[in-house]
């Protein structure tokens, strides 16, 4: 996420150690089902949730990267999210939306075993796999036996008027008009330990905030559209109460929490998170910093300045951490998993043992996000994922500050996709679909304030 831009310049001196050809995918937006027994329409049912929550973000006007989100620069990963997006028009000729290629799937899921972690209510069983599956020798993904390209965004709440907590209905609707497939469900849980819960995981299941992530994807998916679930606000809530997220202590803490999210039945679909089949993957922790010690005092790191210790942790916890929650979902579902997404590798000894992180066997997709100096050093890992790992590689976020022009956007919109489609890049999500109006803002709109870069997402968006 843009928080990075600002560590940068940190890393070196306080982190420790250390092109295939895109496939042209099936249609990419199913056609909108009627409300029904599978979704409640849109707005109906119970009522929003927004009164209830803690006030959604306000109009960010902050520096990225800036404590809680802001500026339209959440933190990423679920932290603040950024965003990232794919480009067309370099997709080389492939298979037709028709043809029918081998796939895998991930393993069934295991019984889930009694005890250790909220259990929401039973609630249908619903579909005994998930919809997607990892094909092309493990570059693309499919759906229906044809290549499938998700291409979307984040919609952190940057104003009243679109926003995974502001208006989903208003964030779908927006996806919809900038032609994107997918979208990504981050950002709905508050980064800040409110004073009505007593730790981070009662209020990171607590129904407060999960309702508004119950309304988001039944939006997205009555109207067509697939989601993937991003984890990583938990982290951040960990952060910010001075607990190192990726200690083994914590352990329970994820299991916890990874076991609620995955049994969780979203009252708007009737189905558990962890089968439901239009969430394509779970992503975990996205856009660490690089193993080392930071604080005590200001950093860039998301530990807050007033935590007594400094935080620490080295390259052998981070990578057990990513295998022990992917291993943890694995209990309970059959959805693909994805580290991160990971940034600062381009960067000398961070530290971030990627490669063990993404051969885990529980992983199943590589993730990256290009900020800075990651956009040239992504066919460095798409390279190693397909080649090394038969992995696909999702480019989970970058984006640009509304500062440099509606022109100089689109170029760089446009270099993105370019990019990603050189590095093999099997799908494509940006920061940050909204309306906020700011020179440090990252929005992008329905084409009112920056239209250069909307025909671009467009011009580029698959199928």
């Amino acid at each position: 996420m843009p928080h990075h831009l600002v560590a940068l310049a940190l890393l070196s001196a306080v982190a420790t150690a250390g092109a295939s050809t895109v496939l042209p995918a099936s249609p990419q937006v199913r056609a909108p089902g009627p409300p029904g027994a599978r979704w409640a329409a849109p707005g109906a049912g119970a009522p929003r949730p927004e009164a209830a929550l803690a006030p959604a973000p306000a109009p960010v006007t902050g520096a990225p990267g800036a404590g809680a989100p802001g500026a339209g620069a959440p933190s990423s990963g679920a932290e603040v999210a950024g965003g990232d997006a794919p480009q067309p028009g370099s997709r080389a000729p492939g298979p037709s939306a028709s043809t029918s290629v081998a796939t895998t799937t991930s393993s069934p899921a295991a019984p889930v075993p009694a005890g250790g972690a909220p259990t929401p209510a039973p609630g249908p069983a619903g579909p005994s796999g998930p919809s997607v599956s990892i094909c092309v020798g493990g570059t693309r993904f499919c759906v229906g036996g044809s290549v499938f390209i998700p291409y979307g965004a984040s919609f952190y709440s940057s104003t009243a008027r679109a926003g995974i907590q502001s208006d989903p209905a208003g964030a779908v609707a927006l996806a919809r008009t900038q032609h994107l497939n997918t979208v990504r469900v981050v950002n709905w849980l508050s980064h800040n330990l409110q004073a009505q819960y007593s730790t981070p995981l009662a209020q990171a299941t607590s129904d407060q905030f999960w309702t508004v992530a119950d309304t988001f994807v039944a939006d997205a998916e009555h109207a067509g559209l697939h989601a993937w679930l991003d984890l990583s606000d938990f982290k951040n809530l960990l952060l910010d109460t001075c607990t190192d997220p990726y200690a083994a202590p914590q352990y329970p803490a994820w299991d916890a929490y990874v076991r609620f999210a995955a049994q969780r039945v979203n009252p708007r679909t009737g189905l558990a998170y962890g089968r439901d089949p239009d969430i394509l993957w779970v992503g975990f922790s996205g856009e660490p910093y690089p193993p080392g010690t930071w604080g005590p005092g200001p950093n860039p790191a998301g530990w807050p300045a007033a935590c007594p210790s400094a935080l620490t942790y080295t390259t052998a916890e981070l990578t057990a951490f990513f295998a022990h929650v992917e291993a943890t979902w694995k209990r309970y579902s059959a959805t693909l998993t994805m580290a991160g997404g990971l940034g600062y590798l381009n960067e000398a000894n961070n530290g971030i043992d990627y490669r063990s992180i993404f051969a885990n066997p529980d992983n199943d997709i590589c993730g990256f996000k290009t900020y800075g100096g990651m956009e040239a050093w992504l066919a460095t890992g798409t390279a190693f994922c397909a080649t090394s790992l038969h992995k696909p590689s999702v480019n989970v976020e970058w984006g640009y500050q509304q500062t440099i022009g509606d022109a100089a956007r689109a170029a760089d919109f446009q270099a993105q996709f370019d990019n990603n489609a050189a590095a093999g890049i099997a799908a494509n999500f940006y920061w940050n679909a909204g309306y906020q109006v700011s020179p440090t803002g990252y929005d992008v709109d329905d084409a009112t304030l920056c239209p250069l870069t909307v025909a671009t997402i467009i011009r580029n968006a698959p199928g």
